[in-house]
């Protein structure tokens, strides 16, 4: 038996007769009543107009709810825009910082400190030369100055070379755009984003 909303179906049980009512598709509403005389059927209609009520209230609360969690999708959904300003220009500044390029793994090193060290030891460098045991704890420096970047030797056990030139420890030594950095038998490539944009014009 298929019920239709609002539409009784005459219902015989165990010898006696019910009419059963399917309220709302929404919310699976059902009543069934026995059938004697025409005030209990009165008082019928009465609990179905009550349960139709109570339906489309139920029906329209989940509606809300619908929509509000619609609303908060959106909202979610607009935050990452909101925030694409404040990462571009947080992505531009990090393209105008030099960095190094790691030969043997081709890794950037983006060099954000103006004091930046290299070196085995992680509890007291910014970046890390791993997989190379002749490379010092603090391996080197480099130094932001006013007039460009330099390196200085540690006192390392291998050496620090600047474009093949070993340099002296403590000795600061200026690198520019294309420089090779050499900290034991590790190469860098230095590249200054703003220096190499200057000689282009």
């Amino acid at each position: 038996m298929k019920y239709k909303v609002g539409v009784s179906e005459k219902v015989t049980k165990d010898g006696k007769d019910y009419h059963v009512w399917k309220v709302s598709d929404e919310a699976g509403f059902y009543l069934a009543d026995g059938i004697v005389g025409e005030e209990a059927q009165e008082q019928i209609e009465k609990i179905i107009a009550s349960a139709c009520a109570l339906a489309v209230r139920l029906e329209t609360q989940a509606e809300a709810a619908t929509q509000e969690q619609s609303e908060q999708k959106q909202a979610v959904a607009q935050e990452p825009r909101e925030q694409e300003p404040e990462k571009q220009e947080q992505k531009t500044q990090e393209e105008k910082l030099p960095y190094f390029v790691r030969r043997s793994t081709g890794e950037k090193i983006v060099i954000d400190k103006d004091i930046f060290k290299l070196g085995k030891d992680a509890a007291c460098v910014d970046y890390v030369v791993d997989n190379n045991p002749t490379i010092s704890r603090n391996h080197a420096d480099i130094e932001r100055k006013e007039d460009g970047f330099y390196v200085r030797d540690k006192g390392s056990l291998n050496h620090t070379f600047v474009d093949g030139k070993k340099i002296a420890p403590k000795e600061a030594v200026k690198l520019t755009s294309g420089s090779l950095l050499q900290l034991s038998d590790e190469v860098f490539e230095f590249v200054n984003v703003v220096e190499k944009k200057r000689k282009k014009r």
